[in-house]
């Protein structure tokens, strides 16, 4: 690096560091628990190289992280104790064969308190860009003047190939599963619009068909608009009648209130219908707009309401509930506003 501003090298390094750190992020690999292909590839390295201690280790933007370890207890160190770091700065292997005598190494907490490591010889875990993402090490507590064997140093090499090759595998497999996931939830979306819409014109039909009002249908309409949105345990037509929320007609969970005064949820549906808004609560035992006694009364906790118009006037409302928190989608709340125009449409004086 002679001949090389300072600050020009210092950005270097933060770009390589910032390159590896989100190359390594894409394997997702960080903290998962132990796999036996990584665990095979240490066992290997440390018989074939007769060292007592092997490492997968992975360099994060300040920790290495062992991914597969064997002889040592610890399952990351700092990264500025680290010997790995050293490794990637070089193709070849980095060999160490006393690191109490090597000049990058000699201050390691690593070398110079517990666990006493003496030797070190890493080869790089580079992936197909070229990025370096850690090594596969083999560390001993002795030093070693000879180092490795070539044979030794060729099969280091090979199985951090390997540990790569693992990655890949890893990363390839799980791009695929989120491409399925993918896949499987466009599939779901699809089949649900399918039949939101078969819902959607059965409701169209029977009002149509009706003669003299919707009345007689209403209760059809309502298990249709159930049909279209499954997440919700009832659905009802709410009306006013003398200065009184009343349930018209009633489906689900809400069906042996049909007639009945609303009155549990009344600010509710009386805020949609003089305001001619639809009104949505995800979860009503903490919705501030939820009067706190009456909401620990209901055993709903999501609602959609949404406004039934009729030349502009807002005459009733559509109410949907469901048991759990949070189980509508905007999908849901479209259908239910849908619904209310479709009934509104057909609504007689």
């Amino acid at each position: 690096m002679s001949g090389m501003p300072l600050h020009t090298a210092t950005n270097k390094t933060l770009s390589e560091e910032a390159t590896r750190v989100e190359a390594l992020a894409k394997y997702s690999v960080l903290d998962t628990p132990p796999e036996p292909a990584f665990d095979d590839i240490v066992m290997l390295a440390s018989q074939v190289c007769d060292a007592p201690i092997a490492l997968v280790s992975l360099l994060d933007a300040d920790r290495q992280w062992f991914k597969a370890r064997t002889g040592l207890d610890a399952c990351e160190t700092p990264l500025n104790q680290s010997v790995c770091v050293h490794a990637l700065k070089q193709r070849d292997l980095l060999v160490i064969p006393d690191l109490i005598q090597d000049e990058r190494t000699n201050c390691s907490p690593l070398v110079t308190a517990d666990p006493h490591l003496r030797f070190y010889a890493g080869a790089r875990l580079e992936n197909p860009d070229g990025v370096a993402l850690g090594t596969l090490c083999v560390v001993d507590k002795l030093p070693r003047p000879e180092g490795l064997s070539e044979a030794q140093g060729s099969a280091l090499k090979a199985l951090a190939g390997q540990v790569v090759a693992q990655l890949e595998l890893r990363r390839a497999i799980m791009e695929r599963d989120r491409a399925l996931k993918a896949y499987y939830r466009a599939q779901q979306k699809m089949r649900a619009d399918t039949f939101r819409c078969a819902a959607l014109i059965r409701a169209q039909q029977a009002v149509s068909n009706s003669i003299g009002g919707i009345s007689q249908n209403i209760s059809f309409i309502l298990r249709d608009c159930l049909a279209a949105v499954p997440r919700a345990d009832g659905a009802a037509l709410i009306t006013r009648k003398d200065d009184k929320l009343i349930y018209t007609a009633a489906v689900g969970h809400f069906a042996n209130q049909s007639g009945d005064h609303k009155w549990l949820l009344a600010p509710f549906a009386d805020l949609c219908m003089r305001t001619g808004q639809p009104f949505f609560s995800s979860d009503i035992s903490c919705d501030q707009r939820a009067d706190p006694g009456t909401a620990k009364l209901s055993i709903h906790r999501s609602f959609i309401i949404a406004p039934i118009l009729r030349n502009g006037t807002n005459v009733s409302c559509l109410e949907l509930c469901a048991r759990l928190p949070g189980i509508f989608t905007d999908d849901d709340i479209l259908t239910a506003r849908l619904f209310a125009g479709v009934i509104g449409g057909f609504i007689m004086e």
